[in-house]
């Protein structure tokens, strides 16, 4: 990979020999970043590589404006000689300043570059509008061949952000075929709450093309947050505004007592997303770690996959849950469940409290299964 420093000018005498290129980017170090200027020079500059594969650009300072020079010149198509100036195909913008109107442009080339496989937009300041556009650039095209997409830590996403990607890889064109191409989402680290398991559930028992969905520490169990009614006069503002006064001081009182309340739990979301599991036959990577699964819920995940004759799941992982199994619960589990579902070869089980013969006993069990089948946990 050729790493170029902000200070350093950009050698385009072997231009055609890069394939991989880093531009800037430090997480501590922000005089090494780059911003918009350096986008603008790039844009004119990327035609001149034309076998770059991967572009990174992560942990700059790059905003809409030098996204929009980017995508408009450097990523849509412009034929010259007959073939395509940029050949782009895995685009790294994680940890930007890029807002919604960067997003639009993005999604505007989108629809008509057909190099781009995978783009990596995690930790940057759009909000849902801008998912809204992006999500537009996800439909199936005669171009577009996006595969994987990765939107994590983005914190401004709220509850119903991802809707509108839902909906697009929900969808089915008129010839029956999925409207989107994407195979591999990663939307770890956003606030989903129960109400966004339900429609991401949803979207697994409908999609045929995602092979590869994380969801870590999404908060997949923890129930909506509370929306205030909109004050119609001051007088109403002042008693909105005590009450959930009242709401914290009690919340820090229960937090500050030796019998904390425990914190409520709504399992309704993960119920539908383990009944999704049964009708889905793409996945083969589920990561649903960090969400406060219990035993009843991983239980009940796998009796689904065993139910699907035309499941392709292959590793299961769910870290750092509240998944306690005991042996008497293990044993049925593993031979009942497990063991008959030839698609699944591993499960990680790490950070949870399970007993400590439960590892001995499943190597013990494993050996029935043949050594191409075997089934890893951890």
């Amino acid at each position: 990979m050729v790493v170029v420093e902000k200070a350093q000018k950009i050698d385009l005498s072997d231009a055609e020999k890069v394939t991989r290129m880093k531009l800037g980017g430090s997480e501590f170090d922000f005089d090494a970043r780059v911003g918009d200027p350096t986008c603008v020079l790039l844009s004119s500059l990327l035609p001149r590589y034309a076998n770059l594969y991967e572009l990174d650009l992560s942990k700059n300072d790059i905003s809409d404006k030098g996204l929009h020079y980017l995508a408009t010149r450097a990523l849509s198509p412009d034929f010259v000689d007959g073939a395509w100036a940029c050949r782009v195909a895995v685009l790294n913008l994680s940890e930007n300043q890029i807002g919604d109107e960067g997003l639009v442009s993005l999604a505007t080339a989108m629809k008509r570059n057909e190099f781009l496989t995978k783009i990596d937009l995690s930790r940057n300041k759009f909000t849902s509008a801008g998912v809204k556009f992006l999500s537009k650039g996800l439909v199936r095209s005669k171009y577009n061949n996006l595969q994987e997409l990765i939107l994590e830590d983005n914190q401004q996403l709220g509850q119903g952000a991802l809707d509108p990607i839902y909906e697009v890889l929900s969808r089915l064109d008129p010839s029956g075929s999925d409207c989107s191409t994407l195979k591999s989402l990663s939307i770890s680290g956003i606030k989903l709450f129960s109400t966004g398991c339900v429609k991401l559930g949803q979207m697994l028992s409908r999609n045929g093309t995602l092979e590869h969905l994380s969801v870590s520490n999404c908060g997949l169990d923890e129930p909506p947050p509370k929306v205030l009614p909109k004050p119609k006069s001051k007088k109403e503002y002042r008693e909105l505004v005590k009450q959930q006064r009242r709401e914290e001081e009690e919340e820090r009182r229960s937090s500050s007592s030796k019998k904390a309340a425990p914190r409520p739990r709504d399992d309704s979301g993960l119920r539908l997303l383990c009944q999704s599991l049964q009708m889905n036959s793409s996945l083969r990577t589920l990561d649903l770690s960090q969400n406060g699964l219990v035993t009843q819920d991983f239980v009940a995940s796998v009796i689904y996959l065993n139910a699907n004759p035309k499941t392709k799941l292959e590793h299961l992982k769910v870290n750092d849950n509240n998944i306690g199994i005991s042996m008497a619960q293990f044993r049925p589990l593993i031979i009942e469940e497990v063991l008959p579902n030839q698609a699944l070869r591993r499960v990680d089980l790490w950070s949870n409290p399970t007993e400590h013969g439960v590892v001995r006993e499943l190597a013990a069990l494993m050996k029935r299964k043949a050594p191409s089948q075997a089934i890893q946990f951890h």
